[in-house]
């Protein structure tokens, strides 16, 4: 066979070389190097009735009554009757579970929970404490060093392969020592270099390799013995060949029945062999089955300067057949063999073929270990010294009672977990290296540990949060759910899974009242009774969709009812509760506003019903009181607008009392539609709307609509003269809005009736009625001042007036004319009339003379007497007047006379 053949027939056969040495490596393994006793499960049992479902034995933590957990023991009849223990998590005999012998469990298990201060949050923690194996076999090691001058080189953080080895090899056999296991593993040693330069002899006659024999790791005198072995100077080439042969040599010599370990740490590239007598080519790779005295000695390289065909007819042309067949022979010897490649290079002394890469070296050092995972590269110091503390924590672990064990934890129906996150932690008095912890993640709904080893006084605590989902459609308080579903242990691969018992928790119950308030503006009659339909908040603020209570409120109950419900939510919040619909009959429920408060401390939801109302007062601006009569002729038209764009009106009531109206939230408007008696009317609507909540805003007016602003207290509104419209929110709860209207007086003449005779006197007596075209009449007498008036009063402008004398002065005759008055917008002029005929200033018509000046109508009006008398002056009317009357008393008496005289006689006769 070629150079080049044997080279591809290695490379290209590698696989199935791969699949050999695993099957080996596999066997090596199940067969182990302990022994662990086979234990039985021990299935904890659960009790399930109208409580729940909880575990039969249990224990609950002192103080808390929301949590209960599987009590321990060692076996079921070791358990106690049904009894409830409390203690805490430091009960070591009453909170594990112990598997094998009572008295030195091969590990322990417990999983309990216990409340936080958050309400319906529980710590949940999963406790698994290791032992050494019983009956343990012991381990035979032989570290197999590269000893060659090529390890004392430096490398790049400054310190040589040598040293690290040297440091590697004391910290592998002080761990093992300091796991307790110092009597239960055997290590040995081969160093290997080039004959001569180790081992004594020369040249020629130097066996290449020095020794130390197997003995017990934990005695001083191997450890000293090992490490003065490695302390002198790495001289020499790289005798790989050599040092697995001596390595297998002394496993074989042990025929005892122990694990077998050889580990190879060398730089790579093999410089000296054994000449190959015959070969085997498996898988593509040529191995040498049998070898020579004499040595191949490239002396810097793996290529031979004189390459030959050996007695099987393959082509020899460099060092690997012979280092290769010396490590298949060890495993097949039945021997488990590591190999550390410490930082290999590329084999440049190759002339023939070329270049040999780091690759094909590392290739090729791939195949010198039982299986590819046995092999590692090292790339400084620090990690020869890793590997050499992982392999002792590799050994250490196979003593254990845990051997990469696993737990797979499902979550209960009814629980959720708080965050996807679990922590591990240390809790033994043997500390496990953080480096060592186990992996704990959370997903899909699953806990899930990994790479569990523990070994004797070792015990890891995993701990992860839960709460109960209170939320759940058909969720019962007081009841006892499962917080996990089947929570099982594998110990090591291969073992029986045991359960954890499973903790149970529940969520108290709580009562939550429901208290209907009333707030009328009259007293509208109540009804008997008020159902009402509660809904619940979630966690997150929204309403619970699947949830819904109805009650029915009773007047007889002062409207207050109750119901049961978990006392908090699924973040441990007590719920919030909203009433979502009110039914009533007898009662027009639109008129009032409901407001709801949720008191968490009582549990109660109050529900007030509240009527808003709007109510109007008039003023004026010059103070005056308005009369009965004047306010009478008041009226006010408030609309309602079906939008906030106050354009559509859906209704509009007149109102004519300033009496408080009730109002349904709503966009209105209100207006002065007629004004009192002798004031300026106002058309301007104020908008203003009442929300769904109660809430009073200002929307200006219908010229200039705005978005609308709260009414805090008052809103100053149009001025009016020297005063301002406002609209005030008052009542207790700030539920009823008044609007203040001011109004002007309207412009107005003043009328002066001037009561005489025709020959001028002033008279008294006359009595006049004054008609508005609206409103009561006025009726007024005259008084004989000096100057005669009988009256003088406003005539507001722009009204009609009538005016006609009703009763003339004593001894005048009556003047029937009538007169009437129209007053100019302006009130400064006016238009009257005698009996429908105009008559201007200056004019006098059936009795009436008018003078206008300025705002003052002066109607002068003429009465006649009844008859007329002499008249001389001075004493002659009053004596004439006196005769008259003494002539008419003579005559009276004259007739009295005869009227008596005449009955005399007719009585005598």
């Amino acid at each position: 066979m070629t150079k080049m053949t044997a080279k591809v027939a290695r490379t290209g056969h590698l696989f199935a070389v791969l699949l050999i040495l695993m099957s080996m490596l596999t066997g090596l393994v199940t067969s182990g190097s302990s022994v662990v006793t086979a234990t039985a499960n021990i299935r904890p049992t659960y009790q399930t009735d109208a409580n729940g479902t909880y575990p039969t034995n249990s224990w609950q933590v002192t103080g808390q009554q929301n949590v209960i957990n599987q009590r321990g023991g060692d076996q079921v009849s070791g358990w106690d009757n049904n009894t409830i223990w409390n203690g805490d998590a430091t009960d070591t005999t009453n909170s594990y579970l112990k598997f094998g012998d009572p008295n030195n469990p091969d590990y322990q298990i417990r999983k309990y929970a216990k409340e936080t201060n958050t309400p319906g949050l529980y710590d949940v923690y999963l406790n698994v404490k290791g032992n050494t194996q019983q009956n343990v076999k012991p381990v035979d090691i032989v570290l197999v060093v590269d000893m060659s001058g090529s390890m004392e080189s430096k490398n790049n953080g400054g310190t040589d392969r040598a040293g690290a080895v040297r440091t590697g090899v004391k910290n592998f056999l002080t761990s093992i020592q300091n796991a307790g296991l110092g009597d239960y593993v055997n290590v040995g040693l081969i160093g290997f270099s080039s004959p001569g330069y180790i081992g004594g002899g020369n040249k020629t006659t130097g066996p290449g390799y020095i020794r130390v024999g197997l003995g017990k790791a934990g005695n001083t005198s191997q450890q000293q013995a090992i490490n003065s072995a490695l302390s002198p100077t790495f001289n020499g080439g790289t005798y790989t060949q050599i040092g697995l042969r001596q390595g297998s040599a002394m496993l074989n010599a042990d025929t005892s029945g122990n694990k077998k370990m050889m580990i190879l740490l060398t730089d790579g590239v093999p410089t000296f062999s054994d000449k190959v007598k015959n070969s085997v080519v498996e898988n593509g790779t040529l191995y040498g089955t049998n070898f020579g005295t004499t040595r191949d000695e490239p002396g810097y390289t793996a290529e031979l300067k004189n390459p030959y065909i050996d007695s099987s007819g393959d082509y020899i042309y460099d060092t690997w057949p012979a280092t290769l067949g010396e490590a298949k022979k060890a495993k097949d010897s039945g021997n488990e063999v590591h190999a550390l490649g410490i930082q290999l290079a590329g084999d440049d002394g190759y002339w023939s073929e070329g270049y040999m890469s780091d690759e094909d070296v590392r290739q090729n050092m791939e195949l010198i270990p039982t299986s590819p995972d046995l092999y590692e590269d090292a790339d400084s110091a620090d990690a020869v010294e890793a590997y050499l503390n992982n392999q002792a924590k590799d050994i250490v672990k196979n003593f254990n009672t845990i051997i990469d064990g696993t737990i797979t934890d499902p979550i209960g129906t009814q629980f959720q977990y708080a965050n996807n996150q679990a922590t591990v932690t240390s809790v033994g008095k043997q500390t496990v290296p953080a480096s060592e912890l186990p992996s704990a993640t959370i997903q899909d709904g699953q806990l899930t540990v990994n790479h569990m080893n523990l070994g004797q006084d070792q015990e890891v605590q995993i701990h992860y949060q839960v709460r109960i989902k209170t939320e759940d459609a058909g969720f019962k308080p007081d009841f006892w759910y499962q917080m996990n579903g089947e929570t099982l242990l594998t110990p090591k691969a291969g073992a029986a899974a045991v359960d954890f018992g499973i903790p149970s928790g529940r969520a108290p119950a709580t009562t939550v009242y429901v208290q209907k308030q009333w707030r009328q503006l009259s007293n509208q009659s109540l009804p008997d009774t008020l159902n009402v339909t509660v809904q619940r908040k979630v966690a997150d603020g929204s309403l619970d969709p699947n949830w819904q209570q109805t009650l029915v409120l009773k007047k007889a109950d002062n409207w207050k009812a109750s119901f049961t419900a978990p006392a908090y939510n699924n973040q441990g919040q007590s719920f919030s509760y909203v009433v979502k619909s009110e039914d009533a009959s007898g009662i027009d429920l639109s008129s009032f506003i409901s407001s709801q408060n949720m008191d968490q401390q009582t549990a109660t939801l109050t529900l007030t019903n509240q009527q808003y109302g709007f109510q109007f007062q008039k003023k004026t601006t010059d103070g005056t009181d308005l009369s009965a009569d004047q306010l009478k002729a008041m009226q006010f038209n408030l609309t309602q607008y079906s939008d906030n764009s106050f354009q559509q009106a859906s209704k509009t009531n007149a109102i004519t009392s300033t009496d408080l109206q009730a109002l349904a939230p709503g966009y209105y408007g209100i207006q002065e539609a007629a004004a009192p008696t002798g004031y300026q009317l106002d058309g301007t609507t104020y908008l203003f709307q009442l929300t769904s909540d109660g809430q009073w805003q200002y929307h200006g007016t219908k010229d200039n609509v705005t978005s609308g602003s709260v009414i805090n207290g008052q809103q100053t509104l149009n001025p009016v003269g020297d005063k301002s419209d406002d609209f005030t929110v008052t009542g207790d709860h700030q539920q009823i809005l008044t609007l203040t209207k001011y109004d002007e007086p309207k412009p107005s003449m003043t009328l002066r009736v001037i009561k005489q005779d025709n020959q001028s006197q002033y008279l008294a007596g006359a009595a006049f009625t004054l008609q508005p075209s609206a409103g009561e009449a006025e009726t007024i007498t005259s008084s004989a001042t000096s100057e005669g008036q009988a009256f003088a009063t406003k005539l507001i402008a722009d009204g009609t007036y009538t005016m006609s004398e009703t009763k003339a002065p004593d001894g005048y005759q009556s003047n029937p004319a009538k007169i009437a008055i129209q007053v100019a917008t302006t009130g400064k002029e006016a238009t009257v009339t005698i009996d429908g005929e105009a008559l201007k200033p200056g004019e006098s018509k059936n009795g009436y003379t008018l003078a206008i000046d300025s705002s003052t109508i002066t109607l002068q009006a003429i009465n006649q007497p009844l008859a007329i008398l002499p008249h001389t002056g001075g004493q002659g009317y009053q004596r004439l007047l006196g005769i008259a009357l003494g002539l008419i008393s003579a005559a009276f008496l004259l007739l009295l006379v005869v009227l008596i005289k005449r009955r005399v006689v007719k009585q005598h006769d």
